[in-house]
């Protein structure tokens, strides 16, 4: 699925039980698939959701974990569990899981139910959670995206220095980095001045 900046933002500003991400309002949001070419301004909005600290995911709300194992022990059976062993039982599941996120709780209940014949044992309850992954970080996504458009325009401004496209202004303005891979590759003189002009290039 292609990521938008509208979504990396909406991930952000309005998280949820199942990211947990929170940061300050964004200045723009954005719609619709990325452009090949980012500009500047989104670019610095991609480099705030990259920055955004990360949230820890709460622990479930007691009443959300009472319903949870609830609807686990509405469908799978439990061995030789009364009503006051029952209610014991959910003091110790409690006890084990209830710092769980509601996400991962969510998901061992579903994976319960399609998988065990018997309400899960503490230990099959960690095995089931174990494969639980936490929702996608927004902020890798943003950083991916910067990595992205950074090298499409190291990549497209060397091919310009490689075609004579470029002036000295542009060279001055790029990156140390760039400069000196065109230092590099022969285009430019050690102190980063071009060796052809845009006239001069063939």
């Amino acid at each position: 699925m292609e990521q938008t900046i509208g979504n990396l933002a909406a991930a952000v500003v309005n998280p949820d039980r199942a990211t947990g991400f929170s940061t300050p309002a964004l200045t723009q949001p954005w719609a619709g698939t990325m452009p090949a070419t980012l500009s500047d301004d989104q670019m610095a909005e991609l480099a705030m959701i990259a920055r955004s600290p990360a949230c820890a995911l709460p622990p479930v709300d007691p009443k959300r974990f009472a319903k949870i194992m609830g609807s686990m022990a509405a469908v799978l059976p439990k061995r030789n569990v009364d009503d006051a062993t029952g209610e014991a039982m959910l003091k110790i599941y409690h006890r084990m899981f209830g710092h769980q996120p509601e996400p991962a709780l969510a998901f061992l209940a579903k994976q319960a139910i399609a998988t065990c014949k018997w309400f899960p044992t503490i230990a099959e309850c960690n095995e089931i959670l174990a494969k639980w992954k936490r929702p996608a970080d927004p902020r890798q996504g943003a950083r991916e995206q910067i990595a992205e458009e950074m090298q499409a325009r190291l990549d497209r401004d060397i091919a310009a220095l490689r075609a004579g496209r470029v002036t000295q202004a542009d060279v001055d303005a790029w990156p140390p980095r760039w400069r000196q891979i065109g230092i590099t590759q022969g285009y430019l003189d050690a102190d980063g001045t071009l060796r052809f002009s845009k006239e001069g290039a063939q």
